[in-house]
């Protein structure tokens, strides 16, 4: 293309995160833009442009956009590499309890309760112990970008009580008799 004839547009990136970083590349030029609440305007020459987002905790982006008369703005959503848990209950007190997070065969035992603890993503499985309770025991999925919480609820385990009467007897060499009842 004859550079003297390529048009200049107006384009708008989105960009979620708001806080992502943003690197794009045109020709053998490499730019950075700043994001303001996650978007910038540019004006733009026509052709194709190549970006590289990143921010903290997601998976970088990298890919293209054509900018011309027909293309005048792109959203790109970057995918959280992490998602959030917290485990925490208001009808038991579970206060200062382990609570055991299994994922992918790796064992991690946090104090109850976990706030926004960051985690993999995938299927976790949660199980909380407490003497003279049934054990609890939990799978969830956690997602990108997700904060799950689970609010469990332990419950008590029910004892049956059982009363016997044995009656007792016995007879000596002496004459003397000796009886009892035991409870």
């Amino acid at each position: 293309r004859d550079p003297e004839k390529l048009k200049q547009y107006l384009y708008t990136l989105a960009v979620e995160p708001v806080h992502a970083q943003v690197e794009l590349r045109y020709g053998f030029v490499n730019q950075e833009w700043e994001l303001k609440d996650g978007k910038t305007e540019q004006l733009l020459t026509e052709g194709t442009y190549y970006y590289t987002i990143s921010a903290e905790d997601y998976k970088t982006a990298e890919g293209s956009f054509v900018v011309d008369s027909l293309h005048s703005d792109t959203t790109i959503a970057l995918t959280a590499r992490f998602g959030r848990l917290s485990v925490k209950s208001d009808s038991t007190d579970l206060d200062g309890l382990a609570v055991s997070i299994v994922h992918d065969n790796q064992q991690q035992i946090l104090e109850m309760p976990v706030v926004n603890q960051q985690c993999a993503l995938g299927q976790h499985v949660l199980q909380i112990k407490k003497p003279k309770y049934h054990t609890w025991k939990q799978k969830v999925i956690i997602h990108p970008g997700e904060h799950l919480e689970v609010s469990p609820v332990l419950q008590r385990k029910e004892y049956k009580h059982h009363t016997f009467i044995l009656l007792e007897g016995g007879y000596a060499m002496n004459p003397a008799w000796s009886a009892g009842v035991m409870l």
